[in-house]
């Protein structure tokens, strides 16, 4: 198997995992215990796997800046009113995807789980593939 490969494969188990706890996190019983804010940082982190999933030959920086620009936007237009885009956000997907209400705080745990998805891409992810290839 081609490093390229074993990357994306490695980048798709991590994403796979990121998004099995993110909706756990979402449920209710998880909302007694798991601050709000967890969820933001687990989506930040599957952005940006799913950044670099999709540019994986991207230096680690550009597909943080990519992905931190792209959670930015999201939250942010939270903030827009349009009557299909609040509709969009009023279905199960929309709301995982678009998220319904604007906090500033959010951005902080954005900016939180993006570093976590640099984190697992230098350490972790890109390591494991310079260790096969040796």
């Amino acid at each position: 198997m081609t490093t390229m490969r074993k990357t994306r494969t490695a980048i798709f188990v991590y994403a796979v995992i990121v998004f099995v706890v993110g909706l756990m996190s979402r449920s209710s019983i998880a909302l007694e215990f798991i601050p709000m804010g967890i969820g933001d940082l687990l989506y930040a982190t599957l952005i940006y796997l799913l950044v670099f999933w999709v540019l994986p030959s991207r230096k680690s920086l550009d597909i943080l800046l990519i992905s931190i620009a792209i959670c930015f936007i999201v939250e942010t237009s939270q903030l827009l009113s349009w009557t299909w885009l609040v509709e969009l956000r009023e279905t199960s997907l929309g709301k995982l995807i678009l998220g319904n209400d604007f906090r500033g705080s959010d951005l902080v745990y954005l900016t939180l789980g993006t570093a976590v998805g640099y984190w697992l891409d230098a350490k972790v992810i890109r390591n494991t593939a310079k260790t096969d290839e040796a």
